[in-house]
């Protein structure tokens, strides 16, 4: 069984690694923030495209004719918009 004062060295090299980690990050800031900004879009996208293709589904199957087109068009939209982003 190891001693505490080996945990105690083990947590002070992965805090100085942190440390190198956020001051090498800090130089892409900008970047990272803009990827997880596109990255959770692109999840918000996939998930309103998925209900709007159950709209469209459902409002196929129940024959209803006026939410059709607009159920259809939100979906093929959204779906685009996905592959954009």
């Amino acid at each position: 069984m190891k001693k505490a004062s080996d945990y105690t060295a083990l947590f002070k090299n992965i805090g100085s690694e942190w440390k190198w980690l956020l001051k090498l990050m800090s130089r892409y800031k900008p970047q990272i923030v803009g990827y997880t900004f596109m990255g959770v879009v692109g999840i918000a996208m996939g998930l309103g495209a998925s209900v709007a293709s159950k709209y469209l589904i459902d409002s196929v199957v129940s024959r209803d004719t006026k939410t059709v087109a607009v159920s259809a068009v939100l979906a093929v939209s959204l779906a685009l918009a996905q592959i954009v982003v």
